[in-house]
């Protein structure tokens, strides 16, 4: 245990006050000096991505957002962001523990994302961070939104959490994200899948890009995943359930890795 002492100079002579620093205290005077000392160590541009990590913030079209302006081309902008987030996964600080035994914290690489302050800004980061794939293209709220009319009509309005398109060297992805809290009824998640085929079926989206997105819900657990799997499958209004996948957060690195696959 570390000791330290601060000068008193409140009264006629000054004084001497004795702290003894708790394990709270040295671990987080510890992660704070490991920290700092990242920071001046990384490059600018892996500053702007362990910036984003550190504070869970918000991104607004892409990771080239945070210091990957000056690139070409916004494929460009996604490679670098790629390299940076691997160089920052090798560096040190995830995976890191501070403090002593019962007493601290760590980063862990997936497990620092996840959880219940899961946000699409959490998932952009979790796609850059993927070994063996780039990521193309990327759209939060609102930008990925689709509005559409239907053989009625009617139009209607798409509000994936996240849009995506990666790619392993070989081939493309092309992902729409929905995150399940678990709270809303299986019936109301049903629906929206209704709505996604409809989408499908407008063309729309193979208009514009070639190729329809898979539909990914990430869900809490597997109870909730069991239950909409079977809601999808006893749909008979559903015609193309291959468009949709269930998968909890823990799966989401091997999904995308391996693709989509329809």
């Amino acid at each position: 245990m570390d000791n330290f002492y601060q000068d008193n100079l409140g009264g006629f002579g000054g004084g001497f006050d004795c702290h003894v620093e708790t394990p709270e205290e040295t671990a987080a005077r510890n992660a704070g000096r490991y920290f700092g000392n990242l920071a001046e160590n990384l490059q600018n541009r892996q500053q702007a991505v362990w910036q984003a990590l550190n504070s869970r913030c918000g991104m607004a079209a892409s990771m080239g957002q945070f210091g990957f302006q000056d690139c070409p081309s916004p494929d460009n902008a996604g490679h670098a962001a790629n390299h940076a987030m691997n160089r920052l996964k090798s560096s040190g600080p995830l995976g890191r523990r501070f403090g002593g035994m019962g007493v601290g914290f760590s980063l862990n690489w997936p497990e620092a994302l996840s959880g219940n302050a899961f946000s699409a800004s959490d998932l952009s980061i979790r796609l850059y961070g993927t070994p063996g794939v780039t990521v193309l293209n990327l759209q939060q709220e609102p930008n990925c939104w689709r509005s559409f009319t239907d053989s009625g009509n009617v139009v209607h309005q798409l509000k994936p959490d996240l849009y995506a398109v990666t790619s392993d060297g070989n081939y493309e992805d092309h992902w729409f994200f929905e995150y399940d809290a678990g709270k809303e009824p299986a019936s109301r998640v049903i629906q929206q899948c209704r709505l996604y085929e409809d989408y499908y079926n407008s063309g729309a989206e193979q208009r514009g890009s070639g190729a329809f997105p898979v539909v990914v819900w990430i869900v809490p657990d597997e109870q909730r995943k069991d239950s909409l799997l079977s809601g999808i499958n006893q749909s008979a209004d559903i015609q193309h359930k291959e468009l949709f996948l269930f998968v909890l957060p823990g799966e989401l690195e091997a999904l995308i890795r391996k693709g989509a696959g329809i």
